[in-house]
């Protein structure tokens, strides 16, 4: 992925023709930020979409803004008039599955231009698309945080407030210094707790190993 030198330039070399392509800073933030804005509002398209399809209303949508990024929201309580489980499955699952097409279109549409266009600046554009695309969609797959995620393994295990019980089921083990399931909560009550740490553990070194 490109990074920033200390020349205040971003450079990448391209492996078949060893010519450093640059971007400025600043089009380079551009990108960025285009790229944040076409994930976001795919990503809400997908949910408004699947909301239609079971023939429930977009009550409410709207703009957000956030550390300089502007994104879109998309309005999900409608959800809780399907009675299907798998019909909520697939409206908070929507956006996740179209994030993945876009990363890997994306990915896909960057191989073609390094190969064919290599002197223009669109290989970044593309390549930026696929590695926000991606972390993205690890990022709402994070059981950690209330993302969608976290609401369809909610939906799928009805285990309602499951974050809240399952930190509670460790406290209340740790107190009494006896193992969790010695109390007959369900599994997935039990096994939340370890696999929000295992997925923090394997974000973080990701992360390191990445831009270390």
């Amino acid at each position: 992925f490109p990074s920033h030198d200390k020349t205040a330039v971003v450079a990448w070399w391209h492996p078949r023709t060893m010519a450093a392509i640059t971007l400025s800073p600043l089009t380079f933030s551009v990108m960025v930020w285009g790229a944040i804005l076409l994930i976001t509002l795919c990503h809400e398209l997908a949910h408004s979409l699947s909301l239609q399809h079971y023939g429930l209303p977009v009550s409410e949508w709207g703009i957000v803004g956030m550390l300089g990024l502007v994104g879109v929201y998309v309005d999900l309580s409608p959800i809780y008039h399907l009675v299907n489980p798998w019909q909520r499955l697939h409206v908070l699952l929507a956006g996740i599955w179209f994030q993945g097409v876009i990363a890997a279109g994306a990915w896909w549409l960057a191989q073609i231009s390094w190969l064919n266009f290599p002197w223009l600046p669109w290989q970044w554009w593309w390549q930026i698309v696929c590695w926000i695309g991606w972390g993205s969609l690890l990022w709402n797959l994070n059981p950690l945080v209330r993302t969608d995620g976290y609401y369809a393994l909610v939906t799928w295990t009805q285990c309602w407030n499951l974050q809240a019980v399952s930190w509670e089921l460790y406290v209340k083990a740790w107190r009494r210094k006896r193992f969790p399931w010695c109390f007959g909560a369900s599994p997935w009550v039990v096994g939340y707790v370890p696999a929000c740490v295992g997925y923090g553990v394997i974000m973080i070194s990701l992360w390191v190993m990445t831009w270390s």
